[in-house]
C-alpha cells in the first residue's frame, strides 16, 4: 500500500511536469547546486549568486610599492587575462542583476516565466513547478 502510494506521486509529480507549455525558469542559488536539473518542455538557467565572489578570488595580487603595483594591475587589466577576467566579472554579475528585476527578496529562489511565480527557500524546481502549476490553475 505504501509502495503504491508512492508510486502514485512519482507518476502525479511526472506527469504535472510534462505539460506542452515551454517553462522559462530561473533558479537563484549560494554556490553549487550538485544534482543537474533537466524538465521536459522547461528552459533551466541556474544562477550562482556566489559566483562575483568566486571570480574575486583569481583576482592576482600586486607585489611592490604602491606604484609599482599599480603599473602593474594597470598592464594587467590591459592584457588578454585582465580582459577575459573583467568580462567573467560582470556575466558573474548576471544573475544579480536579473535578481533585481524580479525583486526578490531573498535566495535561493525559483523564478517562473519570467517573474509570474516565485518559490523561496528551495532550489528543488520539480517540487517548485508543481507548486506553480497548481497556483497557475
Amino acid at each position: 500500500m505504501r509502495m503504491c502510494r508512492s508510486l502514485l506521486a512519482v507518476f502525479l509529480i511526472y506527469m504535472s511536469t510534462t505539460v506542452d507549455a515551454q517553462v522559462l525558469v530561473d533558479v537563484f542559488h549560494w554556490g553549487e547546486i550538485t544534482k543537474a536539473i533537466r524538465l521536459p518542455d522547461s528552459t533551466i538557467r541556474l544562477h550562482n549568486l556566489n559566483a562575483p565572489n568566486e571570480i574575486n578570488r583569481q583576482l592576482p595580487r600586486f607585489a611592490g610599492s604602491p606604484v609599482q603595483a599599480e603599473n602593474a594591475a594597470g598592464n594587467w587589466i590591459q592584457s588578454d587575462e585582465g580582459k577575459a577576467f573583467t568580462e567573467a566579472l560582470r556575466v558573474a554579475y548576471d544573475g544579480h542583476m536579473l535578481a533585481r528585476k524580479y525583486q526578490l527578496q531573498k535566495a535561493p529562489a525559483i523564478v517562473f516565466d519570467s517573474g509570474k511565480y516565485v518559490v523561496y527557500g528551495s532550489t528543488d524546481v520539480r517540487h517548485a513547478l508543481l507548486l506553480y502549476r497548481q497556483a497557475s490553475k
